[in-house]
């Protein structure tokens, strides 16, 4: 088995706007279990147009970062024919998230929504008119605001079957994808930045093949809080493919819970010229450290990865220039209580 080269990064720990060096993309393979990764072909990442997307295998599955606005939103979709919606972005992407989920042309499993802020729940009703979903899976968190409780009461009242997630429970979205809800665990996070945000749903997505397992780690908006306890079960963590946490946010991707996913590709949903400065550059900085490759809504565009046999291929909507991505904001707001700065660089293992 071949091993990755690791990618060669020179980051300036004082401006993220110095050059950094990378390497070509890995794509990934996984044995079930274990993270093992084979050298990349020449054609890993690409640009692919906005069109529909070009049917599965049977037994591949495809995630799809959509580009949604400053929110979140991820699509799942298997080769058997079963698909799902990790959060549903702010309520102006909704028509965008609504005819996206027409194009499947298939009736959605599920609808999970990790916490009750609107930017991931504003498209909600979009999505079930496109989708009509079987279920929602919603967190059992503290509510924010009237909006989000006559949400609940709106999908309650409809008589859609309503779940709380609960740690270590499952969903299967076909024959070959398991989830596994990692997070709000009890008792309730209080006194945090956001409470809503902490006690939001985590979740690791699973997608089993005959000799390997790819893993996808969404982590809604957790804060630190939130990290620390999932570092209880470090294993849990281990993903090929990372979710940051809140829109790449200072206040979340602790140095400590990002070795222990040690994430080959690190996704993060923010939109444009966004006014809350996201993606931070101290949370991109520590990602960096760990050597995972950083891809962004607001500059990539929709962002796909399909995962199989011969590993993970991963297609962006759009070229960006190069290392733009690891990039933050200038002039950001947000400040952690204590700067952690990487390290070293680790590689994928």
């Amino acid at each position: 088995m071949t091993a990755v080269r690791p990618p060669r990064r020179t980051l300036s720990l004082a401006l993220l706007a110095a050059s950094i060096a990378l390497a070509a993309i890995p794509t990934v393979t996984c044995a079930r279990g274990r993270h093992r990764h084979h050298a990349a072909p020449s054609h890993d990442v690409h640009v692919q147009p906005a069109a529909p997307s070009a049917s599965l295998e049977a037994n591949a599955f495809r995630y799809r970062q959509l580009a949604i606005g400053q929110g979140d939103s991820a699509l799942l979709e298997t080769g058997d024919g079963h698909a799902a919606l990790v959060d549903t972005g702010p309520e102006s992407g909704a028509e965008a998230l609504a005819a996206t989920v027409k194009s499947l042309g298939k009736r959605l499993d599920f609808i999970l929504i990790s916490h009750g802020h609107v930017d991931h729940y504003g498209g909600l009703r979009a999505a079930v008119g496109a989708g009509n979903p079987e279920s929602f899976i919603v967190p059992h968190a503290p509510e924010e605001g009237v909006e989000w409780a006559r949400t609940l009461a709106w999908l309650r009242g409809s008589g859609a079957r309503v779940v709380e997630g609960q740690v270590s429970s499952t969903l299967s979205l076909g024959a070959s994808v398991g989830i596994t809800v990692l997070a709000p665990s009890t008792p309730a996070i209080t006194r945090s930045r956001s409470d809503v945000n902490a006690n939001g749903l985590a979740v690791r997505v699973d997608h089993h093949g005959a000799t390997y397992t790819h893993r996808f780690l969404m982590t809604g908006d957790a804060e630190l809080e939130t990290e620390a306890r999932l570092l209880d079960s470090p294993e849990s963590l281990k993903a090929d493919v990372l979710k940051v946490a809140h829109h790449g946010s200072a206040f979340s991707s602790s140095l400590r819970f990002l070795e222990a996913v040690a994430p080959a590709y690190a996704l993060v949903s923010a939109g444009e010229g966004n006014d809350y400065h996201h993606p931070h550059g101290a949370a991109l900085e520590r990602i960096l450290g760990v050597g995972a490759r950083i891809l962004r809504t607001d500059l990539h565009g929709t962002i796909t990865i399909t995962s199989r046999d011969a590993g993970l291929e991963v297609a962006t909507e759009h070229e960006v220039t190069d290392h733009a991505e690891n990039v933050g904001a200038d002039g950001g707001e947000e400040h952690l209580p204590k700067r952690h700065r990487p390290r070293h660089k680790s590689t994928v293992h």
